[in-house]
Order: C-alpha cells, then sequence, then structure tokens
C-alpha cells in the first residue's frame, strides 16, 4: 500500500474518531440534559400537589375551628361554610363532621337527623373488603357516625350515617388523629361512588366539653383526579404514580403517556425519580418514569454537528458543565446564608432578628397575633451542676416541644440565652390561650432525661395580644415581659382578665 493511501486513511480514521467521540459526548450531555429535565418536571409536579395538600390542610382546620366555637352552630350555617371553604378549595371533593355516640343514644341521633336533614338516617356499618353494602350496626361502647357531608348529592346519602369504626383503615386513621391531636390522611381508598380517594380526619375540641375524649371529628375528602396531573401536559414516555409511603403497593393515581414502541424501549434507557411530598400530615410519595426514546434523541442533527463543530462542543458542554456546578454552589451558599441569619444554631428556632421582623410584618397587616414570652427559672444552677452540654440539651428539647405545641404557620423562637418568645397568629381569645398554655404544660411536664439522670426544670411565661394590649411591637414586648416577671418574683396571678399561665415543670 502506497503512502499516500496510508496517509489517506489516516486522515479519515482520525475524522471518524473525532466525530465519534464528538457524538459520545453528545451523548453523555443528552443523558444528563435528559435526568436533570425530568427532575425539574418532577418537583415542578410534587410542589403543586404540596401546595394543594397545604390547603386541604388550612380547609381542615378552618372547618375544625369552625366547629370549636363556643355557641352551637345550626347545620344550616355549617353548610354555608362548608360550601365557601369547597368553593375557594375545588381539589377538596367533600367536607364531613362525625360525632362520638354512646351506643344507648344512637336512636335518640337518629331520630334528630330524620326529623331535620334525612327522614332516611340510620347509623349502620358498612362491608368495605367485601360486598361493598351497608350492613346492620354491630354494638360498640362508642360509635362515629357521619352525622354531616356537604355537598351531599343523592348517591351519597347511604354515607350519611356510616360508623367509621366499622372500616379498619378508618378508625386506625381517627384514633391516630385523636390521639395526637392532629391531622392525619388515610390510605388510597375506593368510594362509594367507585373513585379513588384519600380521605383527612382532625379532632375538634370544643371549649366547654369536659369529657377528655373529642366529642366530634371533622373529615375531609380529596379525590385522586384533582391531583393528578393532566396527561395531556406529560411529555412522551411518562408515567407519574402517587402512592401512599406506608402503603406502596395502594397507588391513589397512576397516568402514562407512554406511545413508545418496543425498540425504543431496548435501545434507550429510563430514568425513575423518586420524592416524599413534603406534608406531614398526608405522607404521599411521588414517583415518576420516563421511557426515552428516538423523539427525545434527535440522532441526525447531532451526528452532522459532530463532524463540523466538534471541538465548539467540547467547549460547550464543559463551559455549560461549570456553569451548572457554580450555580449550583452558589445557590447553596445562598440557602446557607438565609438559615445563618433567621435561625439559632443550637436550637434550630427561630432567631430574635428573624422574629422581630416577622412580629412587625404582622402588625403592618393589622393582623391580630399573641406574643408568649418565656424564661427558665434555675436554668443557671443546673448548667452550672451538669455542665453546658447538659445545658444545651435542654434549650434543644425545650425548643421542640415548644414548636410541636404550635401549628406550622405559628413562629417560635430563641430570644436570647434561657429564653424563649412564641408567635400566636389569630390567637385572641382568652378560652383560647388558656388552652393553648395547657398543651405548652401537657407537653413539657415530662423530665428530661441527660446520662441517665432526670432534670426538670420550671419556666414563668408572659404575654401580650395585639392590639388589644397594646398596637406597637416595643410595647407588647415590654408588657410580656413584666407579666413573665411578675409569675418569676412569685406573685399570685389571678384569672382573666390577668390572663397568665400557671408554672410548670419539664
Amino acid at each position: 500500500m502506497s503512502p499516500h493511501r496510508i496517509k489517506r486513511l489516516k486522515i479519515i480514521g482520525y475524522c471518524l474518531t473525532l466525530a465519534l467521540g464528538v457524538y459520545s459526548l453528545y451523548t453523555l450531555y443528552w443523558w444528563q440534559d435528559q435526568r436533570i429535565t425530568h427532575a425539574q418536571e418532577h418537583h415542578e409536579i410534587s410542589e403543586k400537589i404540596a401546595r394543594l395538600q397545604a390547603e386541604a390542610d388550612t380547609t381542615l382546620e378552618s372547618f375544625a375551628a369552625f366547629q370549636s366555637q363556643v355557641v352551637d352552630t345550626s347545620e344550616e350555617a355549617t353548610r354555608d361554610f362548608a360550601r365557601l371553604l369547597i368553593k375557594r378549595n375545588p381539589h377538596v371533593y367533600c367536607l364531613q363532621i362525625m360525632q362520638r355516640v354512646p351506643h344507648d343514644q344512637i336512636n335518640d341521633l337518629e331520630v334528630k337527623i330524620r326529623s331535620s336533614i334525612n327522614p332516611n338516617f340510620q347509623v349502620h356499618d358498612f362491608d368495605y373488603d367485601g360486598k361493598r353494602s351497608n350492613l346492620p350496626l354491630k354494638y360498640r361502647d362508642f360509635h362515629y357516625p357521619i352525622t354531616f357531608m356537604e355537598p351531599l348529592p343523592p348517591s351519597a346519602l347511604n354515607v350519611l350515617g356510616l360508623d367509621i369504626d366499622a372500616v379498619n383503615f378508618l378508625r386506625s386513621n381517627r384514633e391516630k388523629s385523636g390521639g395526637n391531636a392532629r391531622p392525619y390522611s388515610t390510605p388510597p381508598f375506593r368510594l362509594i361512588e367507585g373513585d379513588i380517594a384519600y380521605g383527612m380526619t382532625l379532632p375538634t375540641y370544643y371549649i366547654n366539653h369536659s369529657d377528655n375524649s373529642w366529642p366530634s371529628y371533622v373529615g375531609l375528602v380529596i379525590k385522586a383526579s384533582s391531583l393528578q396531573p393532566n396527561l395531556a401536559e406529560l411529555p412522551e414516555g411518562w408515567l407519574v404514580r402517587m402512592q401512599h409511603a406506608s402503603a406502596p403497593h395502594q397507588a391513589l393515581f397512576e397516568v402514562k403517556n407512554v406511545t413508545l414502541n418496543r425498540l425504543d424501549t431496548l435501545l434507550f434507557p429510563k430514568i425513575t425519580l423518586r420524592s416524599r411530598i413534603p406534608s406531614d400530615s398526608q405522607p404521599f410519595e411521588l414517583v415518576t418514569e420516563q421511557q426515552l426514546g428516538w423523539s427525545s434523541w434527535q440522532g441526525p442533527i447531532p451526528l452532522a454537528l459532530a463532524i463540523l463543530l466538534g471541538g465548539v462542543m467540547m467547549l460547550a458542554l464543559r463551559w455549560q458543565h461549570s456553569e451548572r456546578l457554580r450555580s449550583l454552589e452558589a445557590r447553596r451558599h445562598r440557602i446557607l446564608l438565609t438559615r445563618w441569619a433567621t435561625c439559632d444554631a443550637l436550637t434550630h428556632c427561630s432567631n430574635r432578628q428573624s422574629f422581630d421582623r416577622r412580629m412587625a410584618q404582622a402588625a403592618q397587616r393589622n393582623e391580630p397575633f399573641t406574643l408568649i414570652y418565656l424564661d427558665l427559672n434555675g436554668f443557671k444552677p443546673i448548667n452550672d451542676q451538669y455542665g453546658h452540654l447538659a445545658g444545651d440539651a435542654i434549650l434543644k428539647e425545650i425548643g421542640t416541644r415548644l414548636r410541636q405545641c404550635v401549628r406550622s404557620q405559628d413562629l417560635v423562637a430563641r430570644w436570647g440565652g434561657d429564653e424563649f418568645a412564641m408567635l400566636i397568629f389569630g390567637l385572641s381569645e382568652e378560652t383560647r390561650y388558656q388552652s393553648l398554655c395547657m398543651q405548652i404544660e401537657a407537653k413539657m411536664q415530662q423530665a428530661i432525661v441527660w446520662h441517665g439522670k432526670q432534670i426538670s426544670i420550671s419556666a414563668s411565661i408572659g404575654y401580650a395580644s395585639f392590639p388589644h394590649d397594646s398596637p406597637h411591637c416595643h410595647e407588647l414586648v415590654r408588657i410580656a415581659d413584666g407579666r413573665m416577671y411578675q409569675m418569676k418574683q412569685g406573685r399570685t396571678v389571678q384569672q382573666p382578665p390577668d390572663l397568665s399561665c400557671p408554672e410548670f415543670s419539664i
């Protein structure tokens, strides 16, 4: 073979090697880009569902608060309020009320509801796992029949009177919600109408109720169809599945836009991403899959560009990769700076600056709130006796327990040293304030165990309400601080209107 021909073959080989290398780099870039795009789409779907779930939490808590009024509300007023909530939150299918009724009072309840709401009302059990039909009511000490539904179409009349304790997962959900005094969701289940849905339950607190048990519960139902993404908006080859975290085999919904052929399945990989939807009351997971194919690959285009623009593509790929890393690093730094600026490093509560800013914003919007000021008594002797590590552990535990006593929209901050502050929005009634104090006391009566030793510590509490006590934030702080020091000095604090909470031990 002549040297000229050998040189020509070398040049052809170099060109083919360069084209193959650039083509391989494009393949790697394409794969990374598809994964990033998939993660972004997955995050958008998850955020949309999380937003709807948060609105469902708010709806349920609002409905429970409406039922917790001192003055009894009529059935008509309750239904009007339920309609308003559903109108503002159309993804909520229905709202319900379940009453706690002793077995010997079932007949009285049936007579009452037959005369006012439904002439055919009857408390009954339900065979969920079998024939899915109503059953005669079995004896239980207490029953929890559904006595209110909105909306109430004719197809749902059989649901009225259903004792939720007759269905195992509904009873378990009610017991969990009542035991923790917070909303919980059921796994997915099939409605009597046939649709897949899940429910949420929350106990209703009645101020004048002397029994320690919950006299009633409120619930809502969310259909799967109201949460699932639009099939037409999904890219080709996508599958979206939402499932309960405790029962992954039970899918709330599964939608897919898979029109690819078998060749695509054999030649191209599949992307799978799973994440927990951020909701404490509704523990669901989102699973997305994408089967890649020729439509996303677009092979002839990069092959032609690989021959002409191989070097440019390599530089662009490297630059984009570096730019992406810099963007992620800058974002990570911003998140860290925000966290350092607003949170207390030890207790993970808000710091004083963040607390003051949030209180000032609420005052500017004329949003009613109550400032609760808490100071630990005898913290320094404990710190001296057991050491700073024990003191830090006590502060962290107290911060955790205080956060458990409030809602997600409220704020708990470490004011400084052994002092804490709480910002409770919408808390203006004396009875609700006393109830919150009782919750704090009950949460913190347990001693803290440090290296096998039980440590107890007391606290003094002061409070001030906006705008009842003062329209100025600095004046509210002064009033709350003064009331706290009155308790710390051992003065006897009377019941309303002085509005003080008794000392408690943790």
